[in-house]
């Protein structure tokens, strides 16, 4: 009888690059944040040309999002408003179905943006393993208290599953003209 193996010397399952077809890129954090994640929206175009993406984000961060040339759809999860109660949250996970993401990619760790891929029933979630990371399928660590980086570059490296080399990070924010006509 052969001895049972230690789970560390199992073969790790998530050696091949993910390739989606349809990505919900998750950021709930504040306008700066957001602004500093948009290389990697770039990064995914890149190598996903013809994937459907969209990105999750608060209402106050819509504008900076709204436009970019490497999103289909932008996505507004209100967590001070309408989307606040625990019930409000599990309905707003529910209606993401519809979209039949394969691949959710959580830009900053948060139980409620570990919570919605899942309860969407989205198949490869992949973000830090930090507050409710055991409902991720690829979990990168967290090291962002060590300060060493910028972060932009901290959350291009969440591209690693994806076998995409973190570019340089060059933030992009659309002007959109809203002047009357």
């Amino acid at each position: 009888m052969r001895p049972r193996e230690n789970c560390s010397q199992m073969p790790d399952s998530h050696h091949s690059p993910i390739l989606p077809k349809r990505i919900l890129v998750i950021r709930l954090d504040r306008l700066g944040d957001v602004i500093l994640s948009t290389p990697v929206l770039q990064a995914l175009r890149s190598r996903f040309p013809h994937a459907f993406i969209a990105m999750m984000v608060r209402p106050a961060c819509h504008d900076v999002v709204e436009g970019n040339p490497a999103l289909n759809e932008v996505i507004l999860y209100d967590k001070e408003g309408t989307h606040h109660s625990v019930q409000a949250t599990i309905r707003f996970a529910r209606q993401l179905r519809r979209f039949d993401f394969d691949t959710a990619l959580v830009l900053h760790p948060t139980n409620r943006s570990h919570w919605i891929p899942w309860l969407a029933r989205i198949p490869v979630r992949v973000g830090y393993d930090r507050k409710c990371g055991w409902l991720l399928t690829h979990r990168i660590p967290h090291r962002k208290q060590e300060g060493s980086k910028h972060e932009a570059i901290y959350t291009l490296e969440l591209l690693a599953p994806f076998a995409i080399t973190p570019p340089s990070p060059k933030p992009f924010v659309p002007f959109l003209d809203r002047a009357p006509a």
